[in-house]
This record gives structure tokens, sequence and C-alpha cells, in this order.
């Protein structure tokens, strides 16, 4: 029960002070949450860069698989896989071979190693498996494309790396 001698108009700003308030501490909820979202993406980004560091540093390693960079990094090959594919747009496995048909390119146009050796030096367990990946990433063949003139990224949709010097 109000008093006789009550003010509407007081009781009129005591509300909306009230309700000023709990809009201050609902912006204030959400500004803490979009932090920690973003904080979270971020280690999840910088995770992923230490992968892929990784995988470009083992590529030429025939056992490097998701299984294995989820034991090396301590997650699971579920999380590896959402993450990777959330933070790259590719695959895993996608990506690696990516990462090995183009370190081939440079091998092959770069050196006179013969095919068979350049699939072992990528990754590759056998040269059919590596002809296959080359034949399905670029459209050609190893043989064909060392007859060709260099690779650029518009000709074949990927931006060509530094060759590795323990390949040469």
């Amino acid at each position: 029960m109000l008093p006789n001698n009550f003010e509407p108009e007081k009781i009129s700003d005591l509300d909306e002070k009230f309700n000023q308030k709990k809009s201050f501490e609902l912006i204030e909820d959400i500004a803490r949450e979009l932090c920690q979202i973003f904080v979270l993406r971020q280690r999840q980004q910088g995770l992923i860069e230490k992968i892929q560091d990784y995988i470009q540093e083992n590529y030429s390693d025939s056992t490097l698989s998701l299984s294995k960079i989820s034991q090396e990094f301590n997650i699971s090959e579920s999380y590896f896989s959402l993450q990777f594919k959330k933070v790259t747009n590719q695959n895993f496995s996608d990506y690696l071979e990516n990462i090995r048909i183009q370190q081939a390119v440079k091998l092959l146009q770069g050196t006179d190693m013969n095919v068979n050796d350049i699939a072992e030096k990528t990754g590759y367990t056998n040269c059919v498996s590596f002809r296959r990946a080359f034949k399905r990433v670029l459209g050609t063949n190893p043989a064909a494309l060392r007859t060709q003139p260099a690779y650029t990224e518009v000709s074949y949709g990927f931006e060509p790396f530094e060759q590795p010097q323990s390949l040469v």
C-alpha cells in the first residue's frame, strides 16, 4: 500500500533507474560472453597455426595423419578435425595433400630427381597414389608438369612455398 502523498513521477523515476541498471548489467554480461568467445577463437586459431607449422615441417613423413597430429598435440581427433576445418576452410587430408603436391612440383621443376624419389620425399608410400593425387590436384601428371614452365598460384590455384633445404 502506497502512502497518500505518493508521487507517481518518483516511482516512474525509480522504475527507469532500475531498468537502466538491468540494461547495463545485460550489456555487461553480453560483452563478457563476447570476450570469452573471442579468446576461445584466438586460442583455437593459435593451435591450428601451430599444427600448420608442424605439417609444413613434417609433410614428408608418410605416417603423418589426423591421428598422429591429434596425439602430438594432445587433442581428440574429432576436435582437431572440426577446428582445422573451421579455421582453414579445408579438411586436414586435403590440406596435407596440397602441401605435398606443392612440394612435389618444386622438386619436379627444380631438380632432376625421378618421380618415384619425389613421391617418397613428399610423404607418399607408393608412386601410384602419388600420381593419382597429383592428377587430382593439378589436372596433369608429374612427367608432363616437369616439361611445363614454372607453376604459379594462378595456374594451379595455390601459392608456392619456399623449397625446403632438406629436400635439395
